[in-house]
């Protein structure tokens, strides 16, 4: 694995802006990235994974989120609302 640095992103498309993490890509997080997804199936959240946030100015503002935890909690409560 190449451990470079990524964005992943966690959107609502009900509401305005998105929450970003920027963090280095290794099997945990793919791992994270997969859950995430797997749990917003069949609502209007979409979890991206990206190394460019710059083409997607639809999902601004962006909300940085420097903790992966915090990330992973503020995404699934994101997900649960939209349940």
């Amino acid at each position: 694995m190449s451990n470079e640095e990524i964005y992943i992103i966690a959107k609502d498309f009900n509401k305005v802006g998105s929450l970003v993490l920027k963090i280095k890509k290794d099997d945990d997080i793919i791992k994270l990235i997969m859950d995430l997804s797997k749990e917003s199936l069949d609502t209007d959240i979409e979890i991206i994974e990206t190394n460019n946030i710059e083409v997607f100015k639809e999902y601004y503002p962006f909300e940085i989120i420097e903790d992966s935890n915090e990330f992973m909690i503020r995404a699934l409560k994101m997900i649960k609302k939209a349940l």
